[in-house]
């Protein structure tokens, strides 16, 4: 289900949107929806409320990541002869997705974390009794 518009997300990505070489943004929407359709599942699994406007918000900054991860911003540019390089930094659209996400499902969902559990115990046939656990005192 998307929820954000590829008006949304040129807003947030500004000067850094090739409007001739990435005519739709489409494509990044859609991968981004499909990350929060999981993240909503995973909230409600958690017992957590993810809101529509939270979700959009996510699926609007995550779109923004997955297009600058594809088209990648300029490490240096030059014009009318100055010339530039920066460094690049980790991700700041990925970032704040994250940091909208009160769930941090995200979070483990871009890690592929996956909480798992066991029983380290023993049966009830194979646990002692109290009086076998405490033993005769005297």
């Amino acid at each position: 289900m998307v929820r954000t518009t590829s008006t949304l997300v040129k807003e947030i990505l500004g000067v850094n949107y090739d409007t001739k070489r990435t005519p739709t943004i489409q494509p990044y929407i859609d991968a981004a929806s499909s990350i929060v359709d999981r993240l909503v599942v995973t909230a409600d699994n958690m017992d957590e409320t993810l809101t529509s406007t939270q979700a959009e918000l996510i699926e609007r900054w995550l779109a923004a990541h997955a297009y600058t991860v594809m088209d990648a911003l300029y490490m240096s540019k030059s014009t009318l002869g100055a010339s530039g390089s920066f460094l690049r930094e980790k991700s700041k659209y990925l970032d704040m997705a994250i940091m909208l996400d009160p769930t941090g499902g995200l979070n483990a969902i871009l890690n592929q974390q996956r909480a798992r559990g066991g029983w380290l115990g023993v049966t009830n046939d194979e646990a002692l009794t109290y009086d076998e656990r405490m033993g005769d005192p005297w």
